[in-house]
């Protein structure tokens, strides 16, 4: 967004200024109530923005799980690598399938390593799940208008390797398991692997 973001409710307080010599001068004079008063204080912190996070969100609440990195299969290995993931991701229901697909499995501690510097190769899927029903018009908070919220799902997937399957072979699995989603507006972008 940059430059851009609020750019036509910028414009639109720039409006409410007094003119003088044809151009607006001064401070702006937004109506009383209106959403540009609101947006107003916003620009001058008189108001804060606060977005609590959902109910059943796991904030920093991680696990420990195993992959076989790309690099180390390329090169007939067999050592997997410990990371971190989300409890929330593990835990979510609907994305079954593109877990089963990005190939990982619990640690074992006796068999696997944490690789120094590893960063494995990531899915980030969004979708709108079919079962979510419409909420409730909100008011921004920005400018006190109300709008229809978006029920958005974000989950940050890592991938791994199979002896019989490397990076782009793994892409298509989630891809298509993406596809499959019971639900609309689905979509992945994928993160490649560091080592």
């Amino acid at each position: 967004m940059g430059k851009r973001r609020y750019s036509a409710l910028k414009r639109a307080l720039e409006l409410t200024k007094p003119m003088v010599n044809g151009k607006p001068t001064g401070q702006s004079s937004p109506p009383a109530g209106s959403a540009l008063e609101q947006f107003k204080k916003y620009l001058g912190r008189e108001i804060d923005l606060s977005y609590p996070k959902a109910e059943g969100s796991k904030v920093k609440s991680l696990a420990e799980r195993s992959i076989l990195p790309f690099a180390v299969a390329a090169n007939a290995g067999t050592t997997k690598a410990i990371i971190k993931v989300s409890q929330r991701m593990i835990e979510a229901t609907p994305i079954e399938a593109i877990r089963t697909a990005a190939n990982y499995a619990a640690t074992n501690l006796e068999t696997d390593s944490k690789l120094e510097g590893f960063v494995p190769a990531k899915a980030t899927v969004s979708f709108i799940s079919a079962t979510q029903t419409t909420t409730d018009k909100k008011d921004s908070q920005l400018t006190g208008i109300k709008y229809d919220p978006v029920n958005k799902n974000v989950y940050v997937v890592p991938l791994g390797a199979t002896t019989g399957k490397g990076y782009l072979e793994v892409k298509k699995d989630v891809t298509t398991a993406v596809k499959a989603l019971a639900g609309n507006k689905s979509k992945v972008k994928f993160m490649n692997e560091q080592i």
